[in-house]
């Protein structure tokens, strides 16, 4: 794969087909699992706290959250598709205690997800959940992995090449700032946050921190704007530090 494939925007292929643009979420599941036999690349609790992070900017993208007075509120209810973003959605719009980004993304790190694609199945994690929507595009797959005593099962990247895109892609746009995009911004804080930027170097060879850090001081050009994306992030770094804090304790 060449850098100029790897910084295609968001798009992938898969089995020779072309599919939908992948979201801040699906990079971000990619970025956190190891890119040749998916094993998690961060402790459990820090990666979902970072997918909620993921799911609650898009959702911030499409128009329909916002944050008000340091509060996450709905301003546009209508569903974008996609089952997880949605069942979110409705989870903010439902409650009717007004919290703030912190806890939202605990709240939306915490939950079972019951997307209704079986009749009577458990309640997922939202790992599984956005796992699931990358293996019904093909990008990962069910393996069988075989442990001490029991044998299980973890999705692995179909293509390890597919997977490294979104580390490859934002090392390559640290060193052309004024080209990177909204997402891959936010991608790329939530991979700092979560001690993940050790990931990231193709196509950069400087320090990785200082270079995010650049990069999300003004997290434009979408013109959602930079307060309410820097807000969001400052509540992820937040709901990391609680859980650094608890284990340490």
């Amino acid at each position: 794969m060449t850098e100029a494939e790897a910084v295609e925007g968001m798009t992938y292929q898969a089995g020779g087909t072309v599919f939908a643009p992948r979201t801040i979420s699906d990079e971000y599941w990619l970025l956190s699992h190891h890119d040749y036999d998916g094993k998690k690349l961060v402790d459990d609790e820090v990666l979902q706290i970072g997918l909620a992070g993921a799911v609650l900017a898009e959702l911030m993208l499409a128009g329909r959250l916002d944050i008000v007075d340091k509060r996450v509120m709905v301003r546009d209810a209508r569903p974008v598709g996609d089952p997880v973003l949605d069942v979110v959605t409705s989870m903010i719009g439902n409650t009717r205690q007004i919290l703030s980004p912190m806890k939202w993304v605990q709240q939306v790190s915490d939950s079972e997800y019951n997307l209704g694609d079986q009749r009577g199945a458990k309640p997922i994690s939202l790992t599984d959940a956005v796992g699931r929507r990358l293996q019904a595009a093909g990008l990962v797959e069910e393996q069988q992995v075989r442990g001490m005593f029991r044998t299980t099962t973890r999705l692995v990247p179909v293509s390890w090449q597919g997977a490294a895109a979104p580390a490859i892609r934002i090392g390559y746009y640290l060193g052309r700032l004024n080209e990177m995009d909204t997402e891959t911004r936010v991608l790329a804080k939530l991979a700092l946050i979560v001690g993940l930027d050790g990931q990231i170097g193709a196509g950069y060879p400087f320090p990785v921190k200082p270079a995010i850090e650049a990069a999300c001081r003004e997290l434009y050009p979408n013109p959602i704007g930079h307060e309410v994306l820097s807000t969001l992030l400052d509540g992820v770094d937040r709901a990391v530090a609680a859980v650094a804090l608890r284990v340490r304790r």
